[in-house]
């Protein structure tokens, strides 16, 4: 077994362990009898169970990610089971949000909105460096509740993946991806304690990004 396969291993039986802890029955790796419709080849990492909830789970590498177009064809097969508890998640080695196991909801539309708007407000009275990690917050909901709108279960992804991964289903520009991957180093400084002369420039172009972003997709959305 390489250095690869002893990682992904590691990391699905620390993933399959944070699941039990939280009342969850797990299945690794889950066989065909276990899932009770065509998964047409495909084989998660994990099951996890509890009250009506099937979680079908695949621990991804960030270094080899699934192709969108694979994602896009899982996620329609088992949306159709939604309505029986089933839905699938994928869950990069270095998000954070993996330690805790639970799938959790990002924040509203709405909540969004409002964020975006105290963020401005920061930004204006000079405040570049709170404004940043408040836009971070915003952008970063806006993304997942993006990719939640096109059915892709990318909830528990890095930021940098889900970047990635909207970009690669072309539904994020070249532009806005690149944007906000020169911005995210400057919000990683800010979040980690470390000084951001160019706070003020960055608090700028972040709001540009986000009204962009904003105007794109909030108006599908009922944000009331």
């Amino acid at each position: 077994m390489n250095s690869a396969h002893r990682q992904h291993d590691i990391q699905v039986a620390a993933l399959a362990e944070s699941y039990r802890q939280q009342g969850y029955s797990v299945t690794a790796p889950p066989d065909r009898e276990s899932v009770p419709f065509d998964l047409n080849g495909f084989r998660p990492d994990l099951l996890a169970e509890k009250e009506g909830q099937h979680l079908l789970i695949l621990a991804n590498n960030t270094q080899q990610p699934i192709s969108i177009s694979r994602l896009r064809e899982l996620t329609e097969t088992i949306k159709q089971q939604s309505a029986l508890g089933w839905r699938l998640l994928l869950i990069n080695y270095s998000a954070e949000s993996a330690a805790g196991g639970l799938p959790q909801d990002p924040i509203s539309w709405s909540t969004i909105v409002q964020r975006i708007s105290q963020a401005k407000k920061l930004r204006e009275a000079g405040e570049a460096e709170a404004a940043i990690l408040l836009f971070w917050s915003a952008l970063e909901a806006l993304l997942r509740r993006h990719a939640e709108s096109l059915g892709f279960p990318l909830e528990q992804l890095s930021v940098r993946a889900l970047l990635d991964y909207l970009y690669s289903d072309a539904d994020l520009s070249y532009e806005h991806f690149d944007q906000a991957k020169h911005l995210l180093s400057g919000r990683n400084k800010v979040a980690h304690g470390f000084p951001l002369p160019e706070a003020p420039q960055q608090a700028s172009h972040l709001q540009t990004l986000i009204d962009e972003l904003s105007d794109e997709w909030l108006p599908m959305r009922n944000v009331a």
